[in-house]
């Protein structure tokens, strides 16, 4: 009886010991680095960036402009709220597109502002994403609720 009682305590210790190693595992703590940084204001974007970002009055005006940097400047980036609506502002060296958006939209048409052509993606009657570039610069203006063309295509003019 004392040998059967032994070998069902080690079969349970067993049992005990391969559930505690099924369990979670360690973590190590690593994260990938976050690569935004915010910047105090638009002058001290541009100094750390490297080049001036110019922002349509209407944000320069807005009590709730955020600036931040990717990477120290590869993307220089202003968040404000427009009639409600969140705006996103982006500008950053080369021809790429920096827009982070690859939603598929009804509408893409052209327009021009500040002498450059700009994209225009949207759906029914409001323009949700403008690209374009200028000087060696990719720019994109991004709300998600959509604005009117014209008024799109005014903020890209005080941004090129």
């Amino acid at each position: 009886m004392k040998k059967r009682m032994f070998v069902l305590m080690l079969v349970l210790m067993a049992a005990v010991l391969m559930l505690a190693a099924c369990g979670r595992k360690e973590e190590t703590g690593m994260q990938i680095p976050n690569p935004w940084t915010e910047a105090e204001s638009l002058e001290a974007a541009a100094e750390t960036a490297g080049y001036a970002f110019t922002v349509p009055a209407s944000a320069a005006e807005a009590q709730d402009l955020t600036v931040r940097l990717m990477n120290g400047g590869e993307i220089t980036q202003a968040e404000y709220t427009l009639e409600g609506r969140a705006v996103m502002l982006r500008k950053g060296p080369g021809e790429e597109s920096i827009s982070g958006v690859y939603t598929e939209y009804e509408n893409k048409t052209t327009g021009t502002a500040g002498g450059a052509e700009v994209t225009l993606q949207g759906n029914g009657d409001t323009v949700s994403l403008a690209e374009w570039t200028a000087d060696g610069y990719s720019f994109c203006i991004y709300c998600e609720e959509g604005l009117a063309a014209e008024d799109v295509l005014a903020m890209a003019g005080e941004m090129a």
